[in-house]
């Protein structure tokens, strides 16, 4: 589940903290960042995410990319 939460900065402005946690069937414990960056993008956390679970962007025989052990 992700969740946004907003807090006052100290010039008065929101600050946003992107919470992110991925559960992967796999794998004993989940993938979070309690402080992902608004402004990155969904590539960079897509290879946050195969980083920590070990995994590599395959191609499946149709073609298709599926992710491989």
């Amino acid at each position: 589940m992700n969740q946004v939460e907003t807090k006052p900065a100290a010039h008065g402005a929101k600050v946003q903290d992107i919470h992110v946690k991925v559960v992967y069937a796999s794998a004993v414990d989940p993938y979070t960042d309690s402080h992902a960056d608004p402004a990155s993008t969904v590539g960079a956390l897509k290879a946050a995410v195969f980083s920590f679970f070990n995994l590599q962007e395959g191609s499946r025989a149709d073609g298709a990319l599926s992710p491989a052990v």
